[in-house]
């Protein structure tokens, strides 16, 4: 359905008969409705969602709405716009879904230049700044994202899968917000794209300023949406500020997290490991969801009379490590080393590193799942 209107003490009659299979009527004035559909009306006990406007005459109608019976109604009866529990409804379902922005900076530093939860085009670089570090930007916004390209058109962007996302499906109406920097005149515009094509595109902005560009009201389509930040062949900045169901976007508060849990079990296990000391990729997928951005892990190290053991954690690409607890010279046959929440990238990926510092003994040692932290 499209987006739902909405006006104050709208109110007028009916110019013209009308019966219950008509898809049209004309009222003696529509200046206090809305000027476009969707918006819902009563006609005596009749609910009626008014598809389009066009001068005095509602189309598009579908009669009966929300239980009521589609019936005639005579020339100079009463019509009253409606706010219903279904037309509230529709509302809140858009405002929830300005937490789906995902929030940005990325939780630490990372080798690689792209943030956690951005793509990019080939011809395109993004990282992620503070603001007060970059020369000639004026600081409104704490951080943002950096996008530099050497073709016209190219863009970061972050992909909403509908499979995954509960309040985005196709058919419903989005809208974002986005502040906007050029640096030397370069073209840069925001776009909601999906993966059946383009559904809006902002006007350019060449500002060396913060300059605010929305896209309003698109129909989602397919079987996902990205907002991608396009450059044509330069240097821009951008703030993403909103991403709503609903005609237009509005700011975005901080996006939450939500725990969740599940049995401890293992996840990986190693037997009679000497010494890999290497970071390995831990794909945590099938142990918690394609929203998670951290994970809840227990480190055990099973071995009589251990010494001489580290194991270290990290999100993949990130340039610092945390040790989460050493065996040191400890004689006992099962040490259960530590719980930790760990960060996770785009893929549910971290990294571990079993390290044998001294000694030649050999290990057992396993990573538990015991919940995780997804995107609300």
């Amino acid at each position: 359905m499209a987006v739902e209107q909405f006006a104050n003490n709208a109110s007028s009659t009916l110019n013209g008969a009308i019966i219950s299979s008509d898809t049209s009527l004309t009222v003696n004035s529509a200046s206090t409705f809305p000027t476009s559909g969707n918006f819902r009306i009563i006609i005596d006990s009749e609910i009626i969602i008014v598809g389009s406007v066009s001068s005095n005459t509602f189309s598009n109608l579908t009669r009966g709405a929300e239980g009521t019976t589609a019936a005639s109604h005579s020339n100079g009866v009463v019509v009253t716009h409606l706010l219903t529990s279904a037309s509230f409804q529709q509302f809140l379902q858009g405002y929830q879904l300005v937490n789906e922005f995902r929030n940005f900076p990325k939780y630490e530093g990372a080798l690689s230049t792209l943030p956690f939860w951005w793509q990019k085009s080939a011809s395109a670089t993004v990282t992620d700044v503070a603001v007060s570090g970059e020369s000639g930007i004026t600081e409104t916004y704490a951080r943002s994202l950096k996008v530099v390209t050497t073709v016209n058109g190219h863009y970061a962007a972050q992909r909403f899968t509908y499979a995954d996302e509960p309040r985005l499906k196709s058919g419903r109406t989005a809208s974002m917000i986005v502040a906007v920097w050029s640096v030397g005149s370069v073209a840069a515009r925001i776009r909601l794209q999906s993966s059946v094509g383009s559904l809006g595109v902002s006007s350019d902005t060449t500002t060396a300023g913060w300059t605010i560009l929305s896209v309003n009201g698109v129909t989602l389509n397919g079987t996902y949406v990205e907002p991608r930040f396009e450059v044509d062949n330069g240097t821009a900045y951008f703030v993403p500020l909103g991403m709503n169901i609903g005609p237009y976007a509005i700011p975005l508060p901080q996006r939450k997290g939500v725990d969740r849990y599940k049995e401890n079990t293992d996840y990986i296990t190693a037997s009679a490991v000497a010494d890999p000391n290497t970071w390995t990729d831990a794909d945590l997928t099938t142990a918690t969801s394609p929203l998670a951005f951290m994970a809840e892990v227990t480190f055990d190290f099973i071995k009589a009379n251990a010494s001489g053991w580290d194991i270290y954690e990290r999100g993949k690409g990130s340039s610092g490590a945390l040790r989460v607890a050493t065996t040191g010279n400890v004689n006992q046959t099962v040490r259960a080393i530590s719980n930790r929440m760990v960060l996770l990238d785009d893929s549910q990926i971290m990294q571990y590193n079993v390290d044998r510092w001294t000694g030649a003994n050999t290990g057992d040692w396993s990573i538990h799942v015991f919940g995780y932290r997804e995107w609300e």
